[in-house]
């Protein structure tokens, strides 16, 4: 059977309409499917990653504030002791009291209080420390508790003289902590010199003499109070007079001061009580025992 042209042409828009539906349908349709695919799975993929990103942001905010927050706590519990054990503060206590040289027997501890402080509860511990010692070696002791770098705070403070010369009394303090405090450790003193030239103001001063008192109520006295009054023009014939005259020279020595001394650390050192020390000021002219220098030479009773 001949085709005509036309029918020829016919057939070859047919096999060519089938041809290209073919290929599309087959190779074009699925690529086309896949396209469309990946492009959903890429908008899909950026949304997640602009979560992401924000969720990346929200972390390092959050990092951001935490470490604020961190520092924060280090700043408040910089000044507060770590949870409290008694034998770490005996330790540092016992540095305290070496280092200011004053006399403690015993060291009293009352059971572990809270303290609630605005927004923090605190645990408290309270210290008595009974002590006995000179006024220089006090108030070292002293400006070593108020100067440390933890919360110590002098609750109470009872001072009293004694005949020889010595100071006694107690000192009450409250030590603050922090429960869970992330400072675990306690710093410790370093090893140095921290006494301070003071004159102590319980001593009486030169024209004054101390007397006991048999006293009644009615005379504003207490039964037995020391008290210090002026001297006076006239002395009994049996009270006890320093003899101020200048001194034997074989019965004094030669002594040279040395950085820290004081009149009642050379009359401690040297004769093991202050009874000599205001000798030592009129025999040298001293007027006030603050005058003495390092390397002053001294003329002072032998021992």
């Amino acid at each position: 059977m001949k085709l005509t042209k036309r029918e020829k042409t016919l057939l070859g828009i047919l096999f060519g309409t089938v041809f290209f539906y073919g290929y599309f349908y087959f190779l074009l349709g699925p690529q086309i499917e896949r396209i469309t695919s990946l492009k959903n799975n890429t908008a899909t993929y950026q949304s997640e990653i602009e979560k992401t990103e924000l969720l990346q942001q929200a972390v390092e905010q959050i990092e951001m504030e935490h470490q604020q927050v961190n520092k924060d706590i280090h700043n408040v519990a910089k000044d507060y002791f770590p949870s409290i054990h008694q034998e770490d503060l005996i330790l540092l206590l016992n540095q305290f009291i070496n280092n200011s040289k004053v006399h403690v027997e015993k060291i009293g501890f009352s059971p572990l209080a809270t303290e609630t402080i605005g927004d923090y509860e605190l645990n408290v511990s309270t210290v008595t420390l009974p002590f006995q010692g000179d006024y220089p070696s006090i108030v070292n002791l002293l400006k070593s508790l108020r100067e440390y770098e933890k919360k110590i705070i002098v609750k109470n403070l009872s001072i009293s003289d004694s005949d020889d010369g010595l100071l006694t009394g107690s000192i009450i303090i409250d030590i603050y902590s922090i429960p869970d405090n992330p400072i675990s450790f306690i710093p410790l003193l370093e090893e140095k010199d921290q006494n301070y030239d003071v004159e102590n103001p319980f001593d009486p001063f030169a024209g004054y003499i101390n007397l006991k008192l048999n006293s009644s109520k009615s005379q504003g006295l207490n039964w037995n109070e020391e008290i210090a009054l002026p001297l006076l023009t006239e002395v009994a014939e049996n009270a006890v007079q320093e003899n101020l005259n200048f001194p034997n020279p074989e019965e004094m020595m030669d002594y040279e001061v040395q950085k820290g001394d004081t009149i009642f650390s050379i009359c401690k050192k040297l004769y093991g009580d202050y009874s000599k020390r205001n000798l030592i000021l009129e025999y040298n002219n001293i007027t006030s025992p603050n005058d003495i220098r390092v390397g002053q030479i001294l003329i002072v009773p032998k021992p």
